[in-house]
């Protein structure tokens, strides 16, 4: 357990990429990383619409309105997943990382769906 943070260490790609037979069956590279990070910036920043609602509204609020839409949609499909590695509907269950997705990272997914939806169904 990491002292400060109080969570378990993460020691390999293992934990937060799918693998078959030991080898990662996606390897991203730093453009791609940096491309999702961007992309949940700007879902983050989308989500937060009341914050810049007065500067905003007027150019810009058809695309804070149905972006959080688009977000809902995104992260329900990443939840319900690709059928092989990832999601609820995954096939290959034996790895550290299909037991995290099961753990956290797709009910998390499934969160961030259902809150992105109610943000959506309060704005239109």
């Amino acid at each position: 357990m990491d002292e400060l943070t109080m969570m378990p260490k993460i020691s390999s790609p293992s934990a937060v990429l799918p693998e078959i037979a030991g080898k990662s069956a996606i390897l991203p590279s730093a453009f791609i990383t940096f491309i999702v990070a961007f992309g949940l910036l700007f879902f983050a920043i989308i989500s937060r619409f009341d914050l810049v609602q007065n500067q905003l509204s007027q150019q810009f609020g058809l695309i804070f309105i149905w972006g959080n839409l688009v977000i809902s949609i995104l992260f329900l499909i990443r939840a319900i997943g690709d059928f092989k590695y990832v999601g609820f509907t995954k096939k290959i269950k034996g790895t550290k990382f299909a037991k995290y997705d099961n753990q956290y990272y797709s009910p998390l997914c499934l969160l961030i769906s259902v809150v992105a939806f109610i943000i959506y169904w309060n704005m239109k």
